[in-house]
């Protein structure tokens, strides 16, 4: 359980450390294909959604770009929203859900206990079972959040045992970057491969958030092989990026 007191070096150490992780992760990946290669890559587990749940996203080298910092090049911004419909329709695809994703350097307390090892996700109502996630308590993100932009949040059960302990959840406030938001739901943890709390919020609240406008991140379900699904959905992003690009979709 981390404290207030200890976030502003923790910022500090986060950020140094992931600046020098990139660069190396670039130095290193300059002559590889940037995941266009004709081989299926092995769907790799990155504990955000668990092994059952293919997460693809913008990384540079091996390191998934962090837009906490530095906004991204502004074409990129739209493309998830705009090729999920795509992606959709490749038949090994059973759900699939563009979100933001926040996962280095976030800041989510409930008095002076913080969210330690999680994530913040700004999903709309695809989002859950393109997750794979079930609402247990309470309700999920709905159309009338997003368009009202309200500040509500859904926790899956592991963030609410760390924030809350054995104490209620529901109609309790969380502070998300300084901002207050209401706990509404919480959303079990059926596969035990995914590690760590998850915050969600209603997309439309991400700018209230954070800084810059960033590109999505895609969560997809497959009928019978997430390998393939995931690979094709890959490419389907990586179609519409540059080749003179730095930074690529990529299996996380």
């Amino acid at each position: 359980m981390k404290k207030k007191s200890k976030f502003a070096a923790g910022i500090f150490a986060g950020a140094f450390v992931l600046a020098v992780s990139c660069f190396i992760a670039f130095e290193f990946g300059k002559g590889s294909d940037k995941g266009k290669s004709g081989e299926l890559e092995e769907v790799q587990n990155e504990s955000i959604l668990g092994e059952e749940t293919a997460v693809i996203a913008l990384s540079e080298g091996e390191v998934r770009c962090d837009f906490s910092s530095a906004a991204a090049v502004p074409s990129l911004v739209p493309l998830a929203d705009f090729l999920i419909k795509e992606i959709k329709e490749e038949e090994n695809v059973s759900e699939a859900a563009a979100f933001y994703l926040r996962k280095e350097e976030i800041s989510v307390y409930r008095g002076l206990d913080g969210l330690a090892g999680g994530s913040v996700l700004g999903v709309g109502t695809d989002f859950f079972p393109a997750a794979g996630l079930m609402v247990e308590k309470g309700r999920g993100i709905t159309e009338k959040d997003i368009l009202e932009q309200k500040r509500v949040a859904v926790l899956n059960d592991r963030a609410a045992m760390q924030l809350f302990y054995e104490k209620e959840a529901i109609g309790e406030a969380l502070e998300i970057e300084g901002k207050l938001f209401q706990v509404v739901g919480i959303v079990g943890t059926y596969d035990e491969t995914q590690l760590g709390g998850l915050v969600l919020v209603p997309d439309s609240t991400w700018p209230q958030l954070y800084q810059y406008e960033e590109p999505k991140a895609v969560a997809l379900q497959s009928k019978n092989e997430l390998q393939k699904a995931a690979d094709h959905a890959e490419r389907i992003l990586n179609s519409m990026i540059s080749e003179e690009s730095t930074v690529w979709y990529k299996i996380q």
